[in-house]
């Protein structure tokens, strides 16, 4: 960085080329003091660990507050169900509505080293499988409650993918039992290295 004034150059420039630099230091600097490689999942562990395990974090529509441990408990538990019928590293399409269950749910995903992909069920069928065939999505996870309520159960019924719904989770005894035993450590994300 030359800050020192050539010979001819007017002032404005001087300016112009002084206040760059230090908006690119700034940039740079604002960049290398945050870790990049800390994914949601972590920095919601490490919000946890910083705030507290019972701070309300989230709240929809339903009035149902989340604490940071509500949430992570129930994406443990989601994302042990999750791991059942996908793979690490393969793009999950979500269609939930705006509620604490599509949060669960993508920090389920994360957490179990899968790629989400929101779906926009506004765009109308084509546009839907034409994402779908883009982003190589095989399976949706959705509700059928939400699907109902949407008036959205001939636009899903026209996909040509896997459709899973939350409600045919059975929350059994292993469930709680991880949801329970849980000691505030959960495991580090499966994140595949490229």
């Amino acid at each position: 960085m030359n800050l020192i004034r050539q010979a001819g150059e007017k002032q404005r420039e001087l300016r112009r080329r002084i206040s760059e630099a230090l908006y690119a230091l700034l940039v740079r600097s604002r960049f290398e003091a945050m870790d990049y490689r800390r994914n949601l999942w972590l920095a919601l562990n490490q919000g946890a660990q910083r705030l507290g395990l019972g701070r309300k974090i989230l709240e929809d529509m339903e009035r149902r507050p989340l604490s940071y441990q509500d949430l992570i408990r129930q994406a443990r538990m989601f994302g042990r169900r999750f791991m059942t019928f996908s793979r690490p590293g393969e793009n999950v399409g979500l269609m939930l509505p705006n509620t604490n269950i599509a949060v669960i749910s993508l920090f389920a995903l994360w957490a179990g080293g899968r790629v989400v992909v929101l779906l926009n069920y506004i765009q109308g069928v084509v546009f839907l499988n034409s994402a779908l065939v883009t982003a190589r999505v095989q399976i949706i996870i959705t509700s059928c409650r939400f699907l109902e309520k949407a008036k959205l159960i001939g636009l899903v019924e026209a996909l040509s993918v896997r459709l899973v719904y939350l409600e045919d989770f059975k929350i059994g005894f292993r469930d709680w039992l991880v949801v329970f035993t849980w000691r505030g450590r959960p495991p580090w994300p499966q994140i595949q290295r490229l």
